[in-house]
């Protein structure tokens, strides 16, 4: 989620909004179909994805989509929520937990899961905003820190 994330640069709710059938993925990058978006009302899009040596977000997804098939998933939303066993939510149970949402997670969880993948890489909130540096550097306060650091801490 996390390097899919970052080289999406969308909104939370639209890595949410995400389906298995939206994604492409090639050798090189990941094709993402997008219906509409906050700024782009009633047209859709192709956003292409580049894939870099250090977020190597193609194997990710491909590990993360075979992790869902072995599971039977194969279609739906592409990021769900896992219990503490590591498995996926059944919709019977998002439908009882999560009734508006159902199996696609809400926003807001995007965004705590980036602060916790953030923290455990060592760079913690001291009420100054984590700010982009460059592509691929992230500073919050005196610490710094690059997408590679943060996604190997986040395994």
């Amino acid at each position: 989620m996390l390097a899919f994330g970052y080289s999406f640069m969308g909104r939370s709710i639209e890595d949410t909004n995400l389906d298995v059938e939206d994604l492409t993925i090639l050798s090189d990058r990941i094709l993402v179909w997008v219906a509409e978006d906050k700024s782009h009302k009633d047209e859709d899009q192709t956003i292409p994805l580049r894939d870099r040596r250090d977020v190597q977000l193609g194997a990710r997804m491909n590990r993360w989509l075979a992790y869902l098939a072995e599971q039977g998933i194969t279609d739906g939303p592409v990021f769900r929520h896992l219990r503490k066993n590591g498995k996926v939510a059944t919709a019977e149970t998002r439908a009882k937990k999560a009734p508006v949402r159902g199996e696609h997670l809400r926003g807001h969880v995007v965004n705590e899961r980036v602060k916790f993948w953030f923290a455990k890489a060592g760079l913690v909130g001291d009420g100054r905003p984590i700010t982009l540096l460059a592509p691929g550097r992230f500073a919050c306060g005196r610490a710094e820190v690059g997408i590679a650091w943060i996604l190997m801490s986040a395994e």
